[in-house]
């Protein structure tokens, strides 16, 4: 079960600033914004999730299978991705490309807190067990300011190491799409 508990914000933009920067104390964080798209499907502005109260990471093998149980068994708010090898057990397909992240094929989590945001209105959704936090948590975000955001990595710090050079690229590209 979630607590919840709204509230009305004047200042969005810096709202969620301060949002952004509160979130990078939890080690599971996913943001999604809609960048101000109206559609049919859209519910929210913006949705953060944080803090995994239950995860599932699993490989190719069953991870159809293990989501599905994962979900009957939790019955919430779950959040994360199927990477791009599931196809392998989708059709006749595979693949041997270099994954230097070597992340899990498959990663989801039940977020212990949930944002929401629509319009100047945000939500609160916080699982039972840390439904004291919510007020604390707002003030906490409401007294942040764009200084006290974790500052970015200066460029210069920042290495990046080609694994193919371009031509090398196109010439790839181009045997596979003849």
């Amino acid at each position: 079960m979630r607590k919840n508990i709204s509230f009305t914000v004047k200042d969005l933009v810096g709202f969620k600033n301060a949002l952004l920067g509160w979130a990078q104390q939890f080690e599971e964080v996913v943001w999604m914004d809609s960048n101000g798209h109206t559609g049919g499907y859209s519910s929210y502005d913006v949705i953060l999730a944080v803090d995994a109260h239950t995860s599932i990471r699993a490989e190719s093998k069953n991870a159809f299978e293990t989501l599905k149980t994962y979900r009957t068994l939790t019955q919430d708010w779950i959040f994360g991705y199927l990477s791009y090898d599931l196809k392998n057990d989708l059709e006749l397909l595979t693949s041997s490309n270099y994954d230097g992240l070597n992340f899990p094929d498959l990663y989801f989590f039940q977020p212990k807190k949930i944002i929401l945001i629509q319009g100047r209105e945000v939500s609160f959704q916080y699982l039972d067990r840390v439904g004291h936090e919510m007020e604390l948590d707002f003030g906490s975000i409401m007294e942040s300011t764009v200084s006290d955001l974790v500052q970015p990595t200066p460029a210069s710090d920042i290495r990046i190491k080609m694994r193919i050079f371009k031509d090398e690229y196109f010439n790839r590209v181009g045997r596979m799409l003849s």
